[in-house]
């Protein structure tokens, strides 16, 4: 997992988004090796995975555990990596237990090499959490998720931004569990961060907002929501020059032509419903040129967003020139 949930301007663009890959494998190929050529195992274990054959990567995987565990000593940082990217690997094949185990084994080395309140465990812990959510290990996720947050305190501050980006993680992990009430205070949390530190770029403040809105409107407060929406719509210093930021019922009567998502059949075996939000950026042409997911079930999130693709508009226009658009787009799902 690189730093998908730790970067300060990506840590919103995938939820899971991501969800992790704690993919270090540069760390492995440090030092001396013998028999079994690490070196090379790694290249090709990289390889592998960039072309997702990771039941040929497995193998090669656990190897170089057994091989770092040999020559570098059962609870070296090398042998942490390789766990590590053993856990990467098991989570792409949805094994989300293999992947605990591997993450928990990982986690020992490095607390003991580090100390338990070492900002260097944040990336394992973040994985870690994610993957126990995956595994249906509840409780262990938000302990874990919790735990990340506080020693990111403990570092730099309560009030610090880069504790923002890692708050996210807890309340992505509350709307996933179908807990977006939960999420509330969190995001609120996240916000006065945010503001108290705004800095030239506002797009950290626009990402929390739009999240929020999303978390409101899961927990059935509308009224909220819209008016969290118009406090959006005030924000333009996140915004690329040429480009306005609309409302979806504004941007709705302005499309010619409207792609209804296909219903998901693995969602419609689980008679799962819900509201996929999506963001979407549009040319001066009235072309959609990006969907990114906000927020919404997994099993609804292609389906909307590849809808949200085919969607067309009437070119917007500022002061008689034409301008992109940026919006969130909502569509639900019901049966």
């Amino acid at each position: 997992m690189t730093g998908q949930f730790l970067s300060s301007e990506n840590r919103f663009k995938c939820v899971w988004l991501c969800m992790c890959a704690l993919l270090l494998f540069s760390a492995v190929v440090a030092g001396q090796t013998s028999g079994d050529d690490a070196t090379a195992l790694n290249a090709q274990l990289k390889r592998l995975y960039a072309e997702r054959r990771f039941d040929e990567a497995l193998p090669i995987a656990k190897r170089l555990v057994v091989v770092w565990e040999k020559e570098a000593g059962k609870e070296s940082a090398q042998v942490a990596t390789a766990l590590l990217n053993l856990a990467a690997i098991y989570r792409e094949k949805s094994d989300y237990f293999e992947s605990v185990s591997a993450y928990r084994r990982a986690l020992k080395i490095e607390e003991k090499r580090l100390g338990a309140d070492s900002p260097e465990l944040l990336d394992t812990l973040i994985g870690l959490g994610w993957v126990q959510h995956g595994s249906g290990q509840v409780g262990d996720a938000e302990y874990t998720f919790k735990r990340a947050i506080a020693i990111k305190e403990k570092q730099l501050g309560a009030d610090h931004p880069e504790v923002s980006d890692v708050l996210y993680n807890l309340a992505a992990f509350y709307q996933k569990n179908g807990q977006p009430k939960k999420s509330l205070p969190v995001y609120e949390r996240m916000i006065s961060i945010r503001e108290k530190s705004p800095g030239p770029n506002q797009r950290g403040l626009v990402n929390v907002i739009e999240k929020f809105h999303c978390a409101l409107n899961q927990s059935g407060k509308p009224q909220e929501a819209s008016q969290l929406l118009e406090r959006l719509m005030q924000i333009s210093e996140d915004l690329p020059a040429n480009t306005i930021r609309v409302s979806d019922s504004l941007l709705r009567a302005k499309a010619i032509h409207k792609q209804a998502p296909e219903f998901p059949a693995a969602a419609r075996a689980e008679k799962l419903t819900g509201t996929v939000y999506v963001k979407i950026i549009i040319d001066e042409t009235g072309t959609v040129t990006k969907s990114e997911l906000v927020c919404g079930p997994d099993l609804l999130a292609v389906a909307a967003l590849e809808a949200a693709r085919k969607w067309r508009f009437s070119p917007a226009l500022l002061h008689d020139k034409p301008v992109k658009v940026q919006c969130l787009l909502a569509f639900s799902f019901s049966r």
